[in-house]
């Protein structure tokens, strides 16, 4: 089983990279005057040589090299498939600081093209000193759809000891529906531009952007208490210095171009964007006049299931609908779970026959809407005035009690298998 999953994982890691470009830049905000590099990873199944093309903008190129080709082969499904991942590293430099960019990026492989959005990037004068503690907030994209899942996390960065930390303003995160993520608390050493900090977890959300254009994931603002990192203090580091300082710090601000999903937009769209379940159980479907019929509706998934509202199932005048109560259960931050709970009284004689319904959710990887399809099976209703249809009724000079009989008596026949 552990093999199966493995394998399953590296199949899905493939894919998910399959004909891809990306493009970073080395440090992200280069000195003028500094070479810098800006790296190209192309993921790919197809074995042609690739042309990259790009017009830089405040920028010199003066080099250019190629860091080599891994492959990985995994077989899936009776399919063998070979994934190529190449780098190439362009080295640049800026003559001024300012404003530099890297456009009309593209990748040619053949008869495919991969295309990239611009890049543009702060060229500074001098080298950054790094701050000793700083906030950062960290996003899983700065590109999503309305409606798309994106996780926001708050990190305080230190590289003493944090003898103290308040936090003054929590974000708002305007235009976006927020979900609040309970995580353990943890924190690691990582690497910032060639130097060792302690990453620590403040606050994180899953958020969906509720209208398209540019948002913002706004600041959090904080006051930290941390020991200062002396050089050529051994100890320092471990928080035994005595030299604290008091600092009042905020994240910066993150952009975040968010698209409409495409039109048309088909009826049966749920608003979810992601793939989810969807399931449809009903109770009995055989009933007697003024029993209730019950219906449940599950969907489950990564999307904003906050906002869904239950979609339209049955319409009837024989079965009378009553108010449709949703439940939402989060178990963790990708994945929600929200089910509707139908209730519909029988009111008269009815035979429905079964019928498809369908519900779609927006699958922002292929840029399609996909369809679940849902069965309504047959419902039958007696025990209304019109059961007995008038030609099977006896005929008129029988007795009346007999007719009573007749008709009382095929009600039973229906209604007794029900009711045990």
């Amino acid at each position: 089983m552990k093999v199966l999953l493995i394998l399953f994982m590296m199949a899905f890691h493939m894919l998910a990279f399959a004909d891809e470009l990306r493009v970073e830049i080395n440090p992200p905000r280069p000195v003028a005057g500094e070479v810098f590099q800006a790296f190209f990873r192309i993921f790919t199944e197809a074995d042609e040589e690739p042309v990259i093309n790009f017009s830089p903008s405040g920028l010199e190129v003066v080099g250019k090299s190629n860091q080599g080709v891994s492959t990985r082969t995994v077989y899936a499904n009776g399919k063998l498939t070979v994934t190529r991942e190449m780098t190439f590293v362009y080295d640049l430099v800026s003559s001024r600081p300012g404003m530099a960019s890297i456009r009309d990026i593209n990748v040619k492989m053949g008869q495919a093209t991969l295309r990239h959005q611009s890049l543009s990037f702060q060229v500074l004068k001098e080298p950054e000193v790094m701050p000793e503690v700083f906030v950062k907030a960290e996003v899983s994209q700065e590109n999503a759809f309305v409606g798309q899942g994106i996780m926001v996390r708050y990190y305080i960065y230190h590289k003493g000891s944090l003898s103290n930390l308040d936090v003054k303003k929590y974000p708002k995160l305007d235009n976006f529906l927020k979900r609040f993520v309970q995580e353990p608390e943890r924190s690691e050493r990582v690497s910032v531009d060639g130097q060792v900090f302690v990453r620590s977890q403040i606050y994180a959300a899953k958020v969906f952007p509720e209208k398209p254009g540019q948002l913002k994931i706004d600041s959090l603002q904080l006051s930290a208490t941390y020991a200062q990192v002396r050089p050529g203090d051994p100890f320092g580091a471990f928080g035994l210095s005595r030299d604290f300082k008091t600092r009042s710090i905020q994240s910066e601000t993150v952009k975040i171009e968010v698209r409409p999903v495409p039109e048309p937009v088909p009826a049966n769209f749920t608003g979810l964007v992601g793939k989810h379940d969807i399931q449809l159980e009903f109770g009995a479907t055989k009933l007697i006049v003024n029993q209730p019929l019950e219906v449940k509706l599950t969907m489950s998934g990564g999307g904003a299931l906050e906002n869904v509202e239950a979609p339209g199932l049955i319409k009837n005048p024989s079965l009378e609908e009553f108010e449709t109560n949703g439940d939402l259960k989060i178990n963790n931050p990708e994945h929600a779970t929200k089910t509707f709970n139908y209730t519909y009284l029988a009111k008269d004689n009815l035979k429905l026959p079964a019928s498809d319904l369908s519900l779609s959710y927006f699958d922002p990887t292929s840029e399609k809407y996909v369809s679940v399809p849902l069965n309504i099976p047959e419902i039958v209703i007696a025990g209304g005035g019109t059961l007995v249809p008038k030609n099977e009724l006896p005929k008129t000079d029988s007795p009346a009690s007999d007719v009573v009989k007749s008709a009382s008596q095929k009600v039973s026949d229906f209604a007794s298998p029900i009711i045990s």
